[in-house]
C-alpha cells in the first residue's frame, strides 16, 4: 500500500513536470499565433473598407448622373411649387395671424392669471403674517401671564414655607416651653412627693414614739395595778387592748392619709391636706390621755 502511494505521488510529480514543460513550450507558439491572427484581420479589414470605398464612389457618381438629368425641370418644379403655396400661404398668413392673436389673449390672460394669483398669495400671506403676529403677541401675553403665575405661585410657595417654618419654629418652641413646664412639674412633684415622704417619715416616727410611750404607760400602768389589786388585774388587761388597738389603727389611718395628701400634693396640691391636719388634730385631742400615761387607769385606781 506505501509503494502504491509513493507511485502515485511520482507519477503526480511527471505529470505535473509534463504539464508545466508543456505551457512553457507553447507559449512562444501561442504569442506567434496571436501575431499572425491580428496580421490576417487587419488584411481582411483593409480589403473590406477598400471595397465599401468603391462602392460609395460608385453609388455618389450615380447620384451626380440623376441631378444632371433632373436638373432641367428645376424651374416648372418652382413655378408649380409656387402656384400650389400661394393659396396655402394664405391660408397659413390666416392661421397664422389667428393663432397669434389667440397666443396673445393667452398671455394676457396668463398675466392676469398671474397678477390674481400673486394678489391672492400676498394677501394670503399678510394674512398668515397678521395671523403670525397675533399668535406671538397672544403667546407672549400668555408667557407673560405664566411668568406673572408662576411668580405668584413661587411668593404663595415661599409664604406658605415662611409660614410653615413659623409654625413649626413656634410648635418647637411650644414643645420646649411644655417640656420645660413639665420638668418643672416633675421637678415640683419630686419635691412635694420628698416633702411627703419627709412628712410621712416624721409621722410614722411619732406613731412609733407614741406607741413606745403608750407601751411604757401601759407597762407601768399594769405594773402599779398589779400591785395593787393583783387579782383584778387579768380582768382590766384585756379591756384595755382593744383601745390601744383602735387607736393604734387610727394613727395608721392617718398616716395613710397623710400618704395620699402627700401624693395629692405631689400632683399640684389638690390631695385635701386640710381635713388630714383635722384628723391628726381630732386624733391628737381624742389620743392624748393615752400619750399621758391613762385616765382610765387613773379612774380605776
Amino acid at each position: 500500500r506505501q509503494e502504491k502511494i509513493r507511485q502515485r505521488k511520482l507519477e503526480s510529480k511527471r505529470v505535473d513536470h509534463l504539464a508545466r514543460a508543456l505551457r512553457e513550450e507553447e507559449r512562444q507558439y501561442l504569442d506567434q499565433w496571436a501575431e499572425e491572427t491580428e496580421e490576417h484581420d487587419q488584411a481582411y479589414l483593409d480589403k473590406a473598407e477598400e471595397k465599401l470605398v468603391e462602392e460609395q464612389r460608385k453609388q455618389h457618381a450615380l447620384a451626380l448622373q440623376e441631378r444632371d438629368a433632373l436638373k432641367g425641370y428645376q424651374v416648372a418644379k418652382d413655378a408649380w411649387m409656387e402656384r400650389q403655396m400661394e393659396s396655402r400661404r394664405e391660408e397659413f398668413e390666416r392661421l397664422y395671424e389667428e393663432r397669434q392673436k389667440r397666443l396673445e389673449k393667452l398671455v394676457v390672460q396668463k398675466k392676469i392669471d398671474r397678477a390674481r394669483q400673486r394678489f391672492k398669495e400676498e394677501k394670503e400671506r399678510l394674512q398668515e403674517a397678521d395671523k403670525a403676529e397675533r399668535e406671538e403677541k397672544e403667546r407672549k401675553v400668555q408667557e407673560q401671564e405664566d411668568e406673572e403665575r408662576k411668580e405668584r405661585e413661587r411668593i404663595e410657595e415661599e409664604e406658605r414655607l415662611a409660614e410653615e417654618e413659623a409654625e413649626k419654629e413656634r410648635l418647637a418652641e411650644e414643645k420646649k416651653r411644655k417640656t420645660e413646664e413639665l420638668r418643672k412639674r416633675r421637678e415640683e412633684e419630686d419635691e412635694a412627693r420628698k416633702r411627703a415622704d419627709e412628712k410621712r417619715r416624721q409621722k410614722e416616727q411619732e406613731i412609733e414614739e407614741r406607741h413606745k410611750a403608750d407601751a411604757e404607760a401601759a407597762k407601768i400602768a399594769r405594773a402599779s395595778a398589779a400591785e395593787r389589786v393583783p387579782d383584778r388585774a387579768p380582768e382590766r388587761a384585756p379591756e384595755r387592748a382593744p383601745e390601744r388597738k383602735k387607736d393604734e389603727e387610727e394613727d395608721w389611718r392617718a398616716l395613710r392619709r397623710n400618704d395620699s395628701g402627700g401624693r395629692d400634693e405631689a400632683r399640684g396640691g389638690k390631695g385635701g391636706g386640710w381635713r388630714n391636719d383635722d384628723r391628726d388634730d381630732r386624733r391628737d385631742d381624742r389620743g392624748a390621755p393615752a400619750r399621758g400615761g391613762g385616765w382610765r387607769n387613773d379612774d380605776r385606781d
